[in-house]
């Protein structure tokens, strides 16, 4: 038996051609056969004094991953003049790095331990013409495929790109490539497997023959993945999702001051609540209104209700925002802390549904100091200050308690969670731990502002906007309408509000600001203005009158204390979008001031409780 490492189909180099060995036999004698199918017979002795004396060579033949052949550069070494070109410097790098690797034994071929590994050569002498930046990806395709352990050539890690031709295909095949790339963007359901199909077709139909055209899906999912970009996204998904997965992300909302900015947002709770503690009968999942400070995160206030998101959620949060919180004491003595939170806020960010863009809440707000503005339409994430206090409740807190919604449909029936059935929270009881939860926010570690939000708002608040009269609020939140003043009063939901001689004064001072168009044609017609009339559902009970008493009755409900100069009027006040004088001129009998009736277009409210 031979003790040269030969195997089948090593290539040899003789003196009479090159010869590939084929076996040994029980002799010992070695035979080695021509690409002709000559025979060359060797002992051992004889192969070993031709291999010392030059006159054989072995031919390395490396192979892939695979086992396949693999082509070595025939240029061998590298030529004079080239042995610090930069193609030399990085064959020679990535040779030295394998070796090592070689001789080691102990690093593994996974990223994070070629990373270590070639970090630990950082400082090494060796490596000062061997600059070439090497990579964990680039180490691992050397090892793997350039040679064997102990026979690692120089040539083999030389690159042959630019150095090899490229396969062209017929002009036919490449049309029906660029089509079949052409329907995989045409419909949202096309896959690989569908387009690969339809360029199968493609080439049947032509009469192409199997090897003139890739056969392997591989060739048409390289070029569709080359034609990723936003417009086949959105051609083949939406726009919008196009635009969620290339544009970039905006800057998110930010505010240097405590209430400077204040988010309103919405979501249904994900748990369900009971009527009672006793009965248990459950009353389905709330709608929860939630109004957060950019600046700070602290919460200012919220709204558990049965009604969807509308406008009567926004103004119910919104007054209680501008109330102090001082009631936690009495109602939740158990909870320790304290929740300053409150105060009235520069501008208000709601939702872009059409409830939020009412002339009432534009008004009210207006009246308030408070500027409105709405988020872009189906962009959750322009407002992800609110959306991540939500997720911080559902994690921490609903999804935990009894019927709370942890899940979809699907996983809750897999693991048996019926949350109607398991709903033992009242929504008193909700309430309370809703305030508890928000005081623990308040002194936790935000990592949104790098601070802690209760820290955060001492430290910044140097003053905070109140109402005069927080009374105010409950008339001033209500629905605007547009009504007219004529000889006869206001007519308002079919009911008249009239007295002699404040709608006289009324005409008076205000006819000469409407349009002409709105005025009799007649020397002897009535005269006419519109205003805007804050009403809310009491003026329903209302009844027609055309008394003093009962103009009296109605009026004495009316009450403002927004602007510093404002007077309580008896039966309406007047007021503008270009500023906030309040005229009492039918309460001190004074006519309306010119500033006024330059500056103000007329406007009658009747504000009742």
């Amino acid at each position: 038996m031979t003790t040269l490492n030969l195997k089948p189909g090593d290539v040899y180099d003789f003196p009479d051609g090159r010869f590939r060995f084929l076996e040994e036999w029980e002799d010992e004698t070695l035979w080695f056969i021509k690409n002709t199918g000559v025979r060359l017979p060797l002992s051992e002795t004889q192969l070993v004094d031709m291999l010392g004396a030059g006159e054989a060579k072995k031919i390395d033949i490396f192979k892939r991953s695979d086992g396949r052949p693999k082509s070595v550069n025939d240029l061998g070494e590298f030529a004079p003049g080239e042995e610090f070109s930069p193609e030399a410097i990085r064959a020679r790098t990535l040779q030295f790095f394998v070796r090592q690797w070689d001789d080691a034994k102990g690093p593994t071929l996974g990223r994070r331990g070629l990373r270590d590994f070639i970090g630990s050569f950082k400082h090494d002498e060796r490596l000062k013409l061997l600059n070439h930046p090497v990579n964990p990806t680039a180490l691992y395709n050397a090892i793997v495929n350039c040679g064997e352990p102990g026979n690692r050539p120089l040539r083999v890690f030389r690159t042959l790109r630019g150095k090899m031709g490229r396969k062209r295909f017929r002009k036919v095949v490449e049309e029906a490539l660029d089509q079949a790339v052409d329907f995989n963007w045409s419909l949202r359901p096309r896959t690989h497997t569908d387009a690969h199909a339809f360029f199968r077709d493609l080439m049947t139909n032509a009469g192409v023959p199997p090897e003139e055209f890739p056969r392997r899906m591989e060739t048409l999912r390289r070029r569709i993945n080359r034609t990723i970009n936003q417009n086949n996204w959105a051609r083949k998904y939406s726009p919008r999702e196009a635009t969620l997965k290339f544009e970039g992300v905006k800057d998110s909302l930010y505010a240097r001051e405590p209430l400077e900015l204040v988010i309103m947002d919405h979501t249904v709770i994900d748990t369900f609540v009971v009527f009672d503690n006793e009965f248990l009968l459950p009353l389905g999942r709330p709608t929860l209104t939630v109004a957060i400070d950019v600046a700070t995160r602290m919460i200012l206030g919220y709204l558990i209700s049965f009604e969807p998101a509308s406008l009567h959620s926004v103004l119910t949060t919104l007054k209680r925002v501008n109330r102090n919180k001082n009631y936690m004491s009495k109602l939740f003595p158990e909870i320790e802390g304290i929740w300053d939170a409150w105060g009235l806020p520069k501008t208000l960010l709601v939702d872009s549904a059409w409830e939020f863009k009412s002339p009432s809440l534009q008004d009210a707000l207006r009246d308030l100091g408070t500027e409105i503005i709405w988020s872009p339409v189906r962009t959750p994430q322009y407002k992800s200050v609110g959306e991540r206090f939500f997720k911080n409740l559902n994690d921490r807190l609903f999804h935990k308690m009894p019927g709370g919604v942890p899940a979809g449909p699907t996983e809750m029936r897999l693991i048996d969670v019926k949350p109607r059935e398991d709903a033992v929270i009242s929504l008193g009881s909700l309430d309370e731990i809703i305030h508890e939860a928000i005081v623990g926010y308040h002194d936790e570690f935000h990592t949104g502002i790098d601070d802690i939000p209760a820290e955060v708002w001492k430290r910044r608040l140097k003053s905070r906007d109140v109402i005069s009269d927080i009374n105010a609020l409950d008339h001033l939140l209500g629905r605007m309408a547009r009504v007219r003043l004529t000889r006869r009063g206001i007519r308002f939901k079919h009911m008249d509000f009239h007295d002699q001689q404040k709608t006289s004064k009324l005409l008076d001072d205000l006819s000469r600001n409407a349009k002409r168009r709105d005025q009799s044609s007649s020397p002897v017609g009535s005269a006419r203005c519109w205003g805007r009339s804050n009403g809310t559902r009491s003026t329903q009970a209302a009844s027609r009158s055309g008394t003093t008493a009962s103009s009296r009755r109605a009026s004495s409900r009316c009450r403002t204390g927004i602007a510093s100069s404002a007077h309580y009027t008896l039966s309406g006040l007047m007021t503008s979008r270009r500023c906030k004088i309040i005229c009492s001129a039918i309460a001190s009998e004074r006519p309306v001031s010119a500033a006024c009736q330059s500056n103000c277009t007329p406007a009658f409210w009747l504000a009742t409780a």
